[in-house]
């Protein structure tokens, strides 16, 4: 992953980078780190989380997050299924919201969804 953030994601993101890998390592400590369709994914029984970079600010999203309880109202999108938080400046996060997401995307997580959004039995 190490690789991939000096590589792909622009210096003055890589703060942002490490900080959303460090969040989710605090609030999901079983979760690994991978990649998916070249991108890095977190995942347990399925990936529930995953960062984009680009230019501007880096795209955190939840796979599941039209399920969420966006209680902080900062989860956006229109996908059938994810939702996300477009991060370029770290002394403007709401930690408590992203943990919150975090520990969002865990609960379904274990629940196991497949990808219909049928709960498997």
């Amino acid at each position: 992953m190490e690789e991939f953030v000096s590589a792909r994601v622009l210096p003055e993101l890589q703060p942002v980078a490490a900080f959303i890998r460090s969040l989710v390592r605090e609030c999901a400590p079983d979760a690994v780190e991978d990649f998916s369709d070249d991108m890095p994914v977190f995942r347990m029984r399925h990936i529930f989380a995953y960062f984009i970079p680009n230019k501007k600010n880096i795209t955190f999203s939840f796979t599941y997050g039209v399920r969420f309880e966006d209680k902080f109202n900062l989860l956006r999108g229109r996908g059938k299924h994810a939702r996300y938080v477009k991060i370029r400046d770290l002394k403007k996060v709401t930690i408590e919201a992203l943990k919150d997401y975090i520990q969002q995307a865990v609960e379904i997580d274990e629940i196991s969804y497949d990808l219909s959004g049928m709960k498997k039995g």
